[in-house]
C-alpha cells in the first residue's frame, strides 16, 4: 500500500465528525493508502490537550491515533540524521520506526487514549519535539536574516518564485550554506556542499531547505501566505517526506506543500469526508 501521512488538523477534524481511527483508516485502506503519523502530529495534538486541560478531548484524539495502526515517522532532526548517516556510510535511509521502538510508542498513545495525562504523558509528548544537538530544520528569523537569496523580494525580483527548481537554481550558492545553518556542528563544510548538490537523494533535507526558503521569502517580501498556515507546520511536510502522499484539512498546509513538497500528493480531508456520508 502506498503511504499516507496524516496531520494534526485531519486528526482534529476526524474527531470533530465523530468518526474513530478504524473508520478513517478504512476508507485510506479503499483508496490503497496504510497511515503514517509523525511525531510533530503527536506533539500538536498533545500540547493542545495539555494546553486546554480537555481529557475527554484529549483521549478522543489519542483514540483515533491509536486505532489507525499507523506506522510512525522519527522526530524530524533524527530524520534527517539518518540523511547524513546515508551520505556517509551509503546506507540507506530508514524513515519509519521499528519494531520495537514503534511498539513503543504505541504504548504512549495507548496511555494517552486512556485519559492518563500524567508527568510521564507530558515528557513524552514536549521532549519529543525538543532540540536535538545542533540540528534545526527551521531556522528562527534571527538566523535566516544573512542568507540573502535573490528571489527574496526587492525591485525586478519575484516571490513566490514560479516553482520549487526555480527557488533552489536561484539560490544554488548560497544553498550550502543553509545547510551549514541546518545542521549546525553536526556536519562539515564539505558535507554540507555534498548535501546540497544531492538534495534530490535527501527528501527530508529538501523539504527543509524548501522550507526554509519559503518563509524567508516571504518574510523578506512583507508579504504573507495564503492560509493559516504557520512556520512550525512545514514540519509536517519534512515528515512526511518519505511518504506517498498527505492528509490535511488545512488549506494553508495544502498550500505550503505544493512548493514544500512538491512530489507528496495532497488530500484534503473533505475528499474522504464525503465518502463517509457526512
Amino acid at each position: 500500500m502506498a503511504k499516507l501521512y496524516i496531520d494534526s488538523s485531519s486528526v482534529f477534524r476526524t474527531a470533530d465528525r465523530l468518526l474513530d481511527g478504524r473508520t478513517l483508516a478504512s476508507s485510506l485502506a479503499e483508496r490503497g493508502y496504510s497511515a503514517v503519523v509523525g511525531m510533530h502530529t503527536v506533539y500538536v495534538l498533545g500540547s493542545k490537550v495539555l494546553l486546554s486541560g480537555d481529557t475527554e478531548k484529549g483521549m478522543q484524539v489519542f483514540s483515533i491515533l491509536r486505532d489507525l495502526n499507523a506506522a510512525f515517522v522519527p522526530p524530524t532532526r533524527r530524520l534527517l540524521a539518518y540523511e547524513v548517516l546515508s551520505l556517509r556510510t551509503g546506507s540507506p535511509v530508514v524513515p519509519f520506526l521499528l519494531a520495537v521502538d514503534r511498539r513503543a510508542m504505541q504504548l504512549e498513545i495507548e496511555r494517552l487514549a486512556r485519559g492518563i495525562f500524567d508527568g510521564r504523558a507530558e515528557y513524552f509528548i514536549r521532549t519529543r519535539e525538543a532540540r536535538s544537538g545542533a540540528v534545526e530544520p527551521l531556522l528562527p528569523p534571527d538566523r535566516r536574516g544573512d542568507l540573502g537569496f535573490p528571489f527574496s523580494g526587492g525591485p525586478g525580483r519575484v516571490f513566490p518564485p514560479p516553482s520549487p527548481e526555480d527557488a533552489l537554481s536561484s539560490s544554488a550558492e548560497t544553498l550550502p550554506h543553509l545547510v551549514l545553518k541546518i545542521f549546525g556542528t553536526k556536519i562539515t563544510e564539505e558535507e554540507a556542499q555534498e548535501l546540497a548538490l544531492r538534495l534530490d537523494d535527501f527528501p527530508a533535507l529538501r523539504s527543509a531547505v524548501l522550507a526554509n526558503l519559503y518563509w524567508i521569502g516571504f518574510r523578506a517580501s512583507g508579504r504573507s501566505p495564503k492560509g493559516s498556515a504557520r512556520p512550525e507546520d512545514s514540519l509536517h511536510l519534512i515528515d512526511s517526506a518519505y511518504c506517498d502522499a498527505l492528509l490535511t484539512a488545512d488549506q494553508g498546509l495544502a498550500e505550503a506543500a505544493s512548493f514544500i513538497a512538491p512530489h507528496i500528493l495532497v488530500l484534503d480531508w473533505t475528499q474522504l469526508e464525503l465518502a463517509f456520508g457526512r
